[in-house]
């Protein structure tokens, strides 16, 4: 299903973050401070794994936006799970990008546009942060319109979608504007626990064992 692949596209993206940490552990005398490097994980055991697992584990669940949680819902509606089996072939291309994007990431130390900057003129860099910006609006547009679904859902038909988009857009940039990265880091952090929502509601759902 969807939701296996990106769930184990967030495992991956972790392991990938955790090993390609270990292998470039800086020195500890020149640590930045605040930073959980990988030997003070080892010594913390579970607790300093799960916190090494932060950025990995909000990356991997932020595949799983709005918008796909729709596309989901829409594809498997109408098809059931005669779709199943291009997971086969999606899941290794979500990794191989997740892992592409983490190295690429922690080698370097800086966004993939200050990396391509570096490597390309500035014609081609431009094209590709077009585009980007492009799929972005797009993207950030598709789960606007699908949390305004849901809240409409939620609220049983009282409140129209349609109302529901700019104060759901309001709320978004206030706490990009006003809260700390801390803050928002540890928001998303503990709502990455809703994705269990998938398991619980495989019982639920009752699918045939079978297929």
């Amino acid at each position: 299903m969807p939701e296996a692949s990106m769930l184990g596209t967030c495992l991956c993206t972790c392991l990938v973050i955790a090993v390609v940490s270990s292998s470039m552990a800086e020195p500890a005398d020149s640590q930045t401070p605040g930073r959980t490097t990988v030997p003070e994980t080892k010594r913390r055991g579970i607790s300093g794994f799960v916190h090494l697992l932060g950025p990995g584990l909000i990356t991997g669940a932020s595949d799983d936006d709005p918008s796909g949680i729709g596309t989901y819902s829409q594809v498997g509606s109408q098809f059931g799970y005669g779709l199943l089996w291009l997971a086969l072939f999606t899941f290794p291309l979500m990794s191989a990008v997740q892992e592409l994007c983490a190295r690429i990431a922690l080698q370097t130390g800086v966004g993939l546009g200050a990396s391509l900057r570096r490597k390309f003129p500035r014609w081609l860099v431009g094209i590709a942060i077009l585009g980007l910006l492009a799929a972005n609006t797009f993207n950030v547009g598709a789960d606007l319109g699908a949390v305004a679904a849901a809240g409409s859902l939620l609220s049983r038909g009282a409140l129209h979608a349609l109302w529901l988009v700019v104060p759901v857009a309001l709320l978004i940039i206030g706490m990009q504007v006003f809260a700390t990265y801390a803050t928002i880091f540890k928001i998303f952090k503990w709502l990455t626990l809703a994705l269990f929502a998938y398991v619980v509601t495989a019982f639920f759902a009752h699918p045939p064992l079978l297929e």
